[in-house]
Parts: structure tokens; C-alpha cells; sequence
């Protein structure tokens, strides 16, 4: 797996074809797939990267401004069936048509956060069945905390 080193993440924005003026443009300097990442083998297995920026987001609430995050090395009595998360993406809001409230084509890699602390990352968004359709499949951070850790650059 590779990325070019002239790609560029753009942080705070919300419209693909709207200027908000919160956007903030950063180089990567570094993609880190993780070690067992196979593109060919098991679908989804392991499917995750750290993307090392050239520069620092700037810290704060607003659009375009990196915020704290915790990759939550939670076990299942911490997070049971029925807790409240939220999913974030750039994927599209309808499909054939109609408005959906599942993932879709774009969602891939976004973090799904506890609803009640949005600054815990518990899972990533990994793909689906079919675009606009359930289920959703999603990574546990608690499979690759101890992995970030190891990687992240402070």
C-alpha cells in the first residue's frame, strides 16, 4: 500500500464544492499502513493507516482545527449493545435517491466516537454490504490502540 507523497489532507471541510475558509491544507509527510494489512487477503482485516502531517493542525473547536482524541482501549463492559456512537464520513447523503442514515460511498476510514464523549475514537468505518444498506462494518480501536501508540508522533 502506498501514497504519493504530494497528497494533501484537508482538514474542516464540510462541501466538497463550497470554500468555507476554516479549511486547513497539510502535506503528508509519512503513511504508516499498519504491519498486516493485506489488500488481497481477508476483507477488512487489520484495515487501518496513521497518516503523519508535514505540520501540526492547529488545536481548537473550530472546523479545520484538530482536536484531542483518545483511541479508547475499551473493553465490552465499558461499551455494550445499545451504546450511542456517531459515525463520521465524507460519503454521499442520498443513494438512488433517497436519504439514508447508514454508511456510504465515502465513509471509509472515519472514526466512530462515543456520542457522549465525541474525543473517544472507538472504531473506524471499514465499508458495507452495499451503498446505502446495512450492516455496516466497522474496525474496533481496541484491536490497534496499543499499535497507534507505538507509531504516533507527538
Amino acid at each position: 500500500m502506498a501514497i504519493s507523497v504530494h497528497t494533501t489532507v484537508i482538514a474542516g471541510e464540510h462541501h466538497v464544492d463550497v470554500e468555507s475558509g476554516d479549511e486547513v491544507f497539510v502535506r503528508i509527510k509519512e503513511f504508516i499502513p499498519h504491519p498486516d494489512y493485506n489488500f488481497f487477503g481477508s476483507l477488512w482485516s487489520n484495515d487501518i493507516a496513521l497518516l503523519i502531517l508535514e505540520e501540526p493542525l492547529p488545536l481548537g473547536p473550530r472546523p479545520g482545527r484538530a482536536i484531542a482524541l483518545k483511541a479508547a482501549k475499551l473493553t465490552e463492559e465499558e461499551i455494550v449493545p445499545g451504546t450511542s456512537v456517531t459515525v463520521m464520513g465524507f460519503g454521499h447523503l442520498k443513494y438512488g435517491g433517497n436519504e439514508s442514515k447508514v454508511l456510504r460511498k465515502g465513509d471509509s476510514g472515519g472514526p466512530v466516537v462515543l456520542t457522549e464523549r465525541p474525543d473517544v475514537v472507538v472504531g473506524t468505518v471499514c465499508g458495507g454490504y452495499k451503498c446505502g444498506e446495512k450492516p455496516g462494518v466497522y474496525s474496533n480501536m481496541y484491536d490497534f490502540v496499543d499499535w497507534v501508540n507505538a507509531n504516533k508522533v507527538d
